[in-house]
Formats: structure tokens, C-alpha cells, sequence
């Protein structure tokens, strides 16, 4: 286990840096769309290994999968959420984004349990339980990444600036390579 959490959280902070350096040229849609793709892809991937035959690389690689698609995506919303906030309402506009968070968190572990407890009370497997529960973090995904079309390709340039200028201060010029002044 320890290796799997160990894994997802190298790729979370790998994706996350790179999102942070290449998301002023890139923009925000795409890291999103990337990142549920990640996601959903990972838990069809992570469902195969509810079969006790599979081996822990297998495992292994899909929970990776799944912490680069988070890495890429997660900070990317939530740059867009102050974006796009009406001037002095940001703190409201994040407060409903940590909501918004932790409410899926808790009603999708709930349904995931409801899954696997509705394959013991019918007497499957307890894999198909799992792969049940694994349903909705594929159909999140794929939501998601159909959704993120919706997002701006890229942030207005007064963000952008701004996100170049914070670049700037790192030291990095915004391109990840580091300059000595």
C-alpha cells in the first residue's frame, strides 16, 4: 500500500509542477480535460486489479495515472474559480469550491460503499462490488473531461500576466529553466 500512496502522491506533485509552469501557454481546458481523462482512464485500470490475480504493478501504475490526472487538474480549477470571480467575491466563490470538494468526497464514498454493500447483499464477488464502486469515478471522468470544453482555453491576460509575473519572481522566466540575475 505504501508504495501506492507513494507513487500517486510523485506523480500528483510531478503533474502539479508541470501544470504550474505551462499553464499560462496552455490554459486551463486542457489541463482539465487531461485530467479527468487521467482519471477515468486510471480507474478503469485500477478496476481490473479488484481481480486478485492482477499484479500490484498493475495497481500501482493505474493509481499513478490517476494522482498525474489530479495533479494536472485540481489546481487548474481552482485558478480558473478566482479567475473567473467577481472582484471582492473570491473568498465566497472558493468557500463554494472547498464545499463543492468536500461534499463529492463524502456523497461518492458514500455511493461507492453502497456499491459494495449491494454486491454482498446480493452474494456477488466482492471484486464486483469494487468494480461497481469504480463506476462512478469512470463516469466522473468522462463527464469531466467532456465538460471541460466549457472552460476557457485560456485566462483573460490581465491572469495571465499576472501568472507570468509570478514566474518571473520564481526566478524561471515561466519557462521552468532557472536564470542567475
Amino acid at each position: 500500500a505504501g508504495v501506492v500512496v507513494t507513487g500517486t502522491t510523485l506523480a500528483w506533485t510531478v503533474a502539479a509542477w508541470v501544470q504550474e509552469r505551462w499553464f499560462a501557454r496552455i490554459g486551463p481546458r486542457a489541463f482539465v480535460r487531461l485530467g479527468f481523462a487521467c482519471t477515468a482512464v486510471g480507474s478503469v485500470w485500477l478496476a481490473a486489479g479488484a481481480d486478485s490475480t492482477v499484479p500490484i504493478a498493475v495497481v500501482c501504475g493505474a493509481a499513478i495515472l490517476m494522482g498525474f490526472g489530479m495533479g494536472l487538474g485540481y489546481a487548474s480549477i481552482s485558478v480558473v474559480m478566482l479567475a473567473e470571480a467577481e472582484p471582492g467575491r473570491e473568498g465566497a466563490a472558493s468557500a463554494s469550491l472547498s464545499l463543492t470538494d468536500v461534499l463529492a468526497t463524502a456523497v461518492s464514498t458514500g455511493i461507492a460503499g453502497a456499491a459494495i454493500a449491494l454486491a454482498d447483499t446480493w452474494h456477488w464477488a466482492p471484486s464486483s462490488g469494487i468494480v461497481l464502486a469504480f463506476a462512478l469515478p469512470v463516469t466522473a471522468g468522462l463527464a469531466g473531461a467532456v465538460l471541460a470544453q466549457r472552460l476557457p482555453a485560456r485566462l483573460p491576460e490581465r491572469h495571465a500576466d499576472a501568472a507570468e509575473r509570478q514566474a518571473g519572481a520564481r526566478g524561471d522566466g515561466g519557462d521552468g529553466e532557472l536564470r542567475l540575475n
